[in-house]
């Protein structure tokens, strides 16, 4: 299965989770780190979108590709599994101690789970402390640039 990301130039290769390890998420507390990624590349546009103000979107961003083997433990979330709350955007998430959970438990290296922006769509949370994170591989990394109509 390819996932996908947008980073910036600097973090262009980084799998490491640090920015979550570091920050938190949606899906996890400070302290463990988890790899964000999209099921497709315009969801991971999107959930990058969020986070940026319009107005001053980065110059150096890269899409990247990563293929996770489809024999690979994972779970999967549906929204009617979560908590009614689970989209709300104040801090901290419901879902981040969902997430904290399942990365304290290793029962598997992914987790799939709906996306906030269209929940019709997944994202894949992938833990890069479990053994089988090293069958994870970096596919590509190539500049993306964002379109002009979106800086409106």
């Amino acid at each position: 299965m390819e996932v996908f990301r947008l980073a910036r130039y600097a973090r262009r290769h980084d799998l490491s989770g640090y920015g979550a390890y570091l920050y938190g998420g949606r899906w996890n507390l400070p302290g463990l780190a988890l790899l964000y990624t999209a099921e497709q590349r315009a969801m991971a546009l999107l959930e990058t979108l969020v986070h940026l103000p319009v107005e001053d979107l980065p110059d150096d961003m890269y899409l990247m590709t990563l293929e996770v083997p489809d024999d690979t433990s994972r779970e999967t979330l549906t929204p009617a599994d979560l908590p009614s709350e689970w989209q709300r955007l104040s801090m901290p998430q419901p879902t981040a101690t969902i997430g904290h959970e399942w990365l304290q438990s290793g029962r598997s290296l992914a987790l799939q789970v709906p996306s906030v922006v269209v929940p019709q769509e997944r994202n894949l949370l992938l833990n890069p402390a479990h053994p089988e994170f090293i069958r994870v591989r970096l596919l590509d990394a190539q500049p993306f640039h964002f379109d002009e109509r979106l800086k409106k």
